[in-house]
């Protein structure tokens, strides 16, 4: 049953004044929350606009319309769709990656340079482990991030390397025998596994910093400096209860879409042991924490990098016009002039891509490695 309780008395009277005039009336909320009381206030309107032209005698046109940004789910209340930042070409590729490809690789560039982002930068405070800031690191890059800030960065080396290398000193400078033997079993043998990982973590991390533009400090006070100076809005990764869930459909994000998510934003990871520093948070414009499931309080960093921010980029999607999101037209360029520059294999290469920096070739559609050069790597 629908009475004028649903829907509150004036606005009921003012409704039916509206209705015998003639005019339109829209209902209509942009708050989740607040959408199930709206969907009974419409339904209280359909009843009074019934019998309304009822008694006059007129017709009555009902037409519902949705944002394009939310579809229906099971219950019948809207939820925000979660589109993720590929171009449409990607969608349904046409163009591939091929052998003997005319100016492939910086047809794969530019291709890759469409898809970056400056509206998300990254921000890695004091990480310990050389794994986790390489593994962070191809992870930005892939994701088409390309702006990462770094404070006092690890060695690229693993903690477990580091503690090899001490142990190989060990067994070198050690007098006893038996210290020598122990030292030299340990460092020899038992991690060799983790030296190979190593070695595969440093050629990955490198290939991904060629392509990324990266910032180093040795200190959060500076880092946070250049932060405002570039005017971002600072958002700290935190464990605390006052951190806000970053996920759709927190009301915190819902209720003020997409004025909740700025144009320039920072996103600061902190060490595996500790977090992000107290200094840090004290100044965040935001806490933000992902949400968990299980027993586990917090994850790998490089696993929380890599969530929170394809989630990020998710909402930047959904919230602005693509051509908003990419790099300004002059940091593409600068960046285009110095990739083509690394990808040349040959004077001449170099000569010929340096003359297409003003006039770049078209992109690929998809940016994945032929099959014939795949197979090759047993991948």
């Amino acid at each position: 049953p629908i009475s004028r309780s649903h829907f509150g008395s004036r606005r009921y009277s003012a409704l039916g004044q509206a209705l015998r005039t003639g005019r339109n009336v829209g209902i209509m909320s942009e708050a989740p929350k607040l959408r199930a009381a709206v969907a009974c206030a419409a339904a209280a309107a359909v009843v009074l606009a019934a019998s309304v032209v009822a008694s006059q005698g007129l017709a009555l046109f009902l037409e519902r319309r949705r944002r394009e940004d939310d579809h229906e789910s099971g219950d019948g209340c809207s939820a925000p769709q979660m589109p993720l930042m590929v171009p449409k070409e990607q969608l349904a590729p046409e163009t591939f990656d091929r052998p003997g490809l005319e100016l492939r690789l910086i047809r794969k560039a530019e291709a890759v340079l469409q898809r970056r982002t400056g509206s998300l930068l990254v921000v890695l405070e004091c990480l310990q482990d050389g794994h986790n800031h390489c593994a962070v690191l191809r992870t930005m890059e892939a994701l088409g991030v390309q702006h990462v800030w770094l404070i006092s960065p690890p060695p690229m080396e693993s903690k477990n390397t580091l503690e090899r290398q001490r142990l190989a000193e060990m067994a070198a400078t050690a007098k006893r025998g038996r210290v020598k033997r122990y030292a030299a079993q340990r460092s020899e043998k038992a991690w060799q596994v983790d030296a190979e990982q190593d070695e595969q973590h440093l050629a990955f991390a490198k290939g991904a910093e060629r392509f990324l533009s990266i910032r180093t400090f040795d200190d959060t006070a500076a880092c946070l400096e250049a932060l405002r100076e570039a005017g971002r809005e600072v958002w700290v990764t935190a464990l605390e209860q006052q951190a806000q869930v970053l996920a759709p459909g927190a009301p915190w994000l819902e209720d003020n879409f997409p004025a909740a998510l700025p144009k320039r934003l920072a996103l600061v990871l902190g060490s595996e042991g500790l977090g992000v520093s107290d200094t840090f948070k004290a100044a965040a414009d935001r806490l933000v924490y992902l949400p968990l499931s299980g027993f586990a309080e917090s994850l790998n960093v490089s696993v929380a990098a890599a969530l929170a921010v394809q989630l990020l980029l998710q909402l930047y999607a959904r919230a602005f016009p693509e051509e908003e999101l990419r790099l300004p037209a002059e940091e593409l360029r600068s960046l285009r002039a110095d990739w083509y520059a690394k990808l040349a294999r040959s004077d001449d290469e170099r000569e010929q891509y340096e003359a297409l920096v003003d006039a770049p070739p078209v992109p690929l559609d998809d940016l994945r490695r032929s099959d014939m050069n795949r197979r090759g790597r047993g991948k």
